[in-house]
């Protein structure tokens, strides 16, 4: 679930699946579902996200998906 403040609030699928090198399968927010969003489409707080990338790619989004002031360096 994206957190507010976080890498992934405010961004758009397209710009999070290049910079990340991922691919986000599924995007739901307010109880709809999204498979294979649009890559306009924007990540909003509260947003559940299934993406699909090499093991240390999803812990550093994990690792990254909390509010800025929050985060240690990875």
């Amino acid at each position: 679930i994206v957190e507010a403040g976080s890498i992934l609030d405010g961004q758009k699928i397209d710009n999070l699946q290049t910079e990340y090198d991922m691919d986000i399968v599924l995007h739901g927010h307010d109880d709809k579902m999204q498979v294979h969003p649009d890559g306009e489409t924007l990540v909003t707080p509260g947003a559940t996200l299934v993406i699909f990338a090499e093991h240390n790619r999803v812990m550093e989004i994990v690792s990254r998906n909390r509010p800025e002031r929050n985060r240690t360096a990875v």
